[in-house]
């Protein structure tokens, strides 16, 4: 977990496959989520990935959150000739939320990792490969999934990130890193070579170009890095003498786009836009009298992050898993109600009398009672003065004032006479 200064809010954090605790209000008892922890009145959720989507309910009197994610890298390393993936983005801002609304959190899944029948691509916007070219050893690696907060649902399609209403709801978003390109084994003979292919881009970046097989076959070029506009470009494929290889696809919103359709290039990750997939090499020159072993793929390129004014944003180190990380200050309540003053202090029995009630923390009454009969609340003046109308009623009866902080002491000064 990426660690930040985190700016103070509250919230109900509930994963979705979670049993959900209550977070109450300072001062009283509070049943956190298994995800959750609280210091004093600070609670910090954090949050991993799951394959699935995640939600926060916001508590009363909240306006504020603060969020840090971080992305998820892009697929490389050992299969795909030692070939790095990007790594993910880190935003960390702080957001405007509604109290009693309903939050999605996703976080990005690497790609490979656990992605339910898409094994090669990156939940959450990381681009899908678009297949895996076996002859020479290439093949493509897919790009990691964006971390992200919003306030539309993914519904049905979280793996792709979601419809387009839910992406431009996010409200932070830490990009994932591209996927690395195929590198080729074999010729020319008699001395085998490995051509490497090119590195994934992290989140923001471009992938790297490919490279060439010394012999006239050209790498193909990396994607292009997705912004806060549009998505990257697709790498551009390298000549060859014979066969020029084929482009990557450009990305788009939220979703990085595939390698190029030789299954060679490393796909984009997902993001605000998503990176452009990485194109693959050329191939037909001759050396020596046998065919050379063929310009290697590009990497795909990293996906945008994004957050409001003030957002910070970066790159993960590398081996930071992605996560999703809300800080937030439970919430204090005023303290209870009291009742130091009637005017006036009786009427008939019949009711209606137009009764101003003096005292603290009046300003949230939600209910008055003279005895056991329930005022009419006609006006709330200030906190120290609220207006009601008496019910019927018979003899002395106490006049009490409940909020959603209690109910105000029985006093003689809260004596009321029909």
């Amino acid at each position: 977990m990426v660690s930040a200064a985190l700016l103070t809010a509250a919230i109900w954090c509930v994963p979705v496959l979670a049993v959900a605790g209550t977070q109450a209000m300072a001062g009283t008892a509070a049943a956190l989520p298994s995800n959750c922890r609280q210091r004093s009145s600070t609670v910090t959720c954090s949050y991993v990935y799951t394959g699935y989507e995640q939600t926060f309910l916001v508590l009363p009197r909240v306006s504020n959150l603060h969020v840090t994610a971080v992305g998820a890298h892009g697929d490389g390393g050992a299969n795909f000739g030692g070939v790095p993936g990007g790594q993910g983005g880190v935003a960390s801002a702080t957001v405007k939320v509604k109290p009693h609304s309903t939050l999605y959190v996703e976080v990005g899944g690497v790609a490979g990792v656990g992605t339910s029948g898409s094994p090669w691509v990156g939940w959450n916007g990381g681009g899908q490969l678009a297949s895996c070219f076996t002859a020479g050893g290439a093949c493509d690696a897919g790009g990691g999934g964006a971390s992200d907060v919003r306030t539309v649902s993914c519904g049905s399609s979280c793996q792709s990130g979601g419809s387009a209403s839910s992406l431009r709801s996010r409200l932070v978003i830490a990009g994932g890193g591209g996927g690395a390109g195929g590198s080729i084994g074999g010729g020319p003979l008699p001395a085998p070579v490995t051509v490497a292919g090119g590195a994934g881009g992290s989140a923001g970046r471009a992938g790297s170009s490919g490279t060439s097989d010394g012999v006239g076959d050209m790498g193909g070029g990396g994607g292009g890095a997705g912004t806060s506009t549009h998505g990257g470009s697709g790498g551009v494929g390298g000549a060859g003498p014979t066969t020029d290889g084929k482009p990557g696809v450009p990305g788009s919103l939220g979703l990085g786009g595939p390698g190029d359709a030789n299954g060679q290039g490393g796909s984009g990750g997902g993001g605000y836009y998503g990176g452009g997939g990485g194109a693959s090499g050329g191939y037909g020159a001759v050396a020596n009298g046998t065919g050379g072993a063929g310009g290697a793929a590009g990497g795909g390129g990293g996906g945008s992050s994004y957050g409001p004014p003030g957002v910070t944003i970066g790159i993960a180190p590398i081996g930071t898993p992605p996560s999703v990380e809300i800080t937030y200050k439970v919430p204090k309540l005023p303290p209870a109600p009291t009742v130091t003053r009637l005017s006036p202090n009786k009427g008939p029995p019949s009711g209606g009398t137009v009764v101003k009630i003096f005292g603290t923390n009046l300003s949230t009454p939600l209910a008055v009672h003279f005895g056991k009969g329930a005022a009419k609340i006609d006006k709330v003046v200030s906190a120290r003065e609220i207006e009601v109308t008496s019910p019927k009623g018979t003899g002395m009866v106490a006049v009490r004032v409940r909020t959603a902080r209690g109910t105000s002491p029985d006093t003689k000064a809260d004596r009321f006479s029909y």
